[in-house]
């Protein structure tokens, strides 16, 4: 019997066991906290993403003015429908992954409701994720100008935006990301395995730092250039990229040995 229960005990929380050690190790406990995070960051996100589609419908909508307006904004007389769209995707994904992660929430809280209905609130997680990524690749086709306009602008404002294109898609990458692999875990419980938990967390986490890491560099421009956009602190974004990207490589390094 003691014998057992030191076997139990070691095994707890043991590295590559996936065990459960009362925290991340526990698929309750690290649902429940992951859910809310994505919550939060979603609801503050929703409001944002239907501003824009109302602002893009509008114009949509508003005649002749609408079609100058939507020229200036997207270079195309009926592009704000599309944008319209686009943010229409975005929001609904928001939406979706904040009904999931507050049914996670909820349904794991409640015993024996994990293994049954929580697995329903995974599969709301992983379309949301989906979702919200369709709409930000949209997006982000649709910000970037017609070939023809794109060769001739110099290569500085070239470079300007890429780097806005890739960290946008970097940004959307990591919320997106997260939920389809909060969703995969909930309703499959793949993160029972720590190496696999933490494979695929640093993994989305380095590779979004890498893609943001570039992105936010190539934004910053001497301000007297003529196409200079520089937006405010993307130095520092990009640096707390940089230090987040080799934490993560060295932790997994740690890791493997």
């Amino acid at each position: 019997m003691g014998n057992s229960s030191s076997k139990k005990n070691n095994k707890k929380g043991g590295k590559g066991s996936g065990g459960d050690d009362g925290c991340i190790g526990n698929r309750r406990v690290r649902t429940i906290i992951l859910s809310i995070l994505l919550a939060v960051f979603f609801v503050f996100a929703a409001p944002y993403a239907q501003g824009s589609e109302e602002i893009f419908r509008d114009l949509a909508d508003a005649g002749i003015l609408g079609e100058a307006a939507c020229l200036l904004l997207t270079l195309q007389t009926d592009g704000c429908e599309e944008w319209a769209n686009a943010w229409a995707f975005v929001f609904a994904g928001a939406m979706i992954c904040i009904v999931g992660a507050i049914a996670a929430v909820l349904l794991f809280l409640i015993p024996n409701c994990d293994d049954k209905l929580g697995r329903v609130a995974g599969f709301v997680l992983i379309v949301g994720g989906i979702v919200y990524m369709i709409g930000w690749i949209w997006l982000i086709f649709l910000l970037r100008p017609p070939d023809d306009i794109y060769d001739a602008l110099p290569e500085e404002a070239q470079n300007n935006l890429n780097g806005i294109l890739t960290s946008l898609f970097g940004e959307a990458l990591l919320a997106g990301g997260s939920a389809i692999l909060l969703g995969l875990d909930a309703a499959f419980q793949m993160y029972e395995n720590e190496a696999f938990r933490l494979s695929s967390n640093l993994g989305l986490i380095l590779t979004v730092s890498a893609l943001c890491i570039g992105g936010y560099f190539s934004q910053v421009c001497d301000p007297d250039e003529t196409f200079c956009a520089q937006p405010d602190g993307v130095e520092a974004i990009a640096t707390g990229y940089l230090i987040l990207f080799w934490v993560c490589l060295i932790y997994i390094i740690l890791y493997i040995l």
